[in-house]
């Protein structure tokens, strides 16, 4: 018969060793992966952050359309006395309870009585929150005032104005007039409940450096922009004005015109 033998396992350990160099060369090939990988990353996190910002619109939509449901079509009406909002309006519509006349009043919603998280739905993730006291938004509703007499300037035709509603029906080409748009003022005074700053004119925001500081959030000088029909889409803000003919100061037959 065959004898079997077994061979005893060596007690040596096998050792392996690396070099100063392969190991910097390995922190460099490493280095030089994450240098590729995280602006990928920003920019994917950065794209997130805008959709999030496209679904807070679309989501405001709806809780306009349901507030037009329930007032013969039109639009919240901002008022200067009382000083009441759009968005104060939306309260009950848009996933928050409805706010008291008093709450409606107070020119603006305090942190230390609604919390820090209150209203998200009214800022874009990309909005630079200046931690004031009071609750921010970065959205703002496009301006109706009157044309000036006897002039060609229409500064703003839009769908809501102090103490002017529109009636959607009344809006000639929904999917070209703006609803809605990202708005990063650079002050404090762009906040929940108060209405000055949370309707806006193309005039508004007349130049590059207003542009920059207020309107600029996203992309290549783009912001979203919601529109009547209710889809949103980003765009820059020259082109609301230019294919129309339209200026900073003559908006009317752009986007920013309900009544084209």
């Amino acid at each position: 018969m065959r004898k079997i033998e077994f061979r005893k396992k060596s007690n040596r350990r096998l050792t392996t060793r690396f070099t100063l160099i392969e190991i910097l060369v390995v922190v460099a090939i490493i280095g030089i992966l994450a240098s590729f990988l995280l602006p990928t990353l920003s920019k994917a996190r950065k794209k997130a952050r805008i959709a999030v910002c496209t679904s807070n619109q679309k989501q405001i939509n709806s809780a306009l359309l349901m507030f037009t449901d329930d007032n013969d079509g039109y639009v919240p009406k901002p008022s200067g006395n009382p000083d009441v909002s759009w968005d104060d309006h939306l309260s009950g519509y848009d996933g928050r309870e409805t706010l008291t006349d008093a709450q409606k009043t107070a020119r603006s919603l305090a942190k230390s009585t609604f919390g820090d998280d209150y209203g998200q739905l009214y800022r874009c993730p990309l909005f630079e929150d200046t931690t004031t006291a009071n609750v921010e938004m970065s959205y703002a509703t496009s301006r109706f005032t009157a044309p000036e007499p006897n002039t060609q300037w229409f500064t703003g035709q839009g769908v809501m104005g102090f103490g002017y509603a529109a009636n959607l029906s009344d809006v000639t080409v929904p999917n070209e007039s703006i609803m809605l748009f990202d708005y990063n003022r650079s002050s404090n005074f762009t906040r929940m409940g108060r209405n000055v700053d949370n309707v806006v004119r193309a005039t508004d925001l007349r130049n590059f450096e207003t542009l920059q500081s207020d309107g600029m959030m996203h992309d290549f000088y783009e912001v979203n922009y919601l529109f009547v029909d209710g889809h949103v889409e980003s765009l820059d803000f020259n082109a609301t004005l230019a294919p129309y003919g339209a200026n900073y100061w003559r908006s009317n037959g752009s986007m920013w015109d309900a009544y084209k």
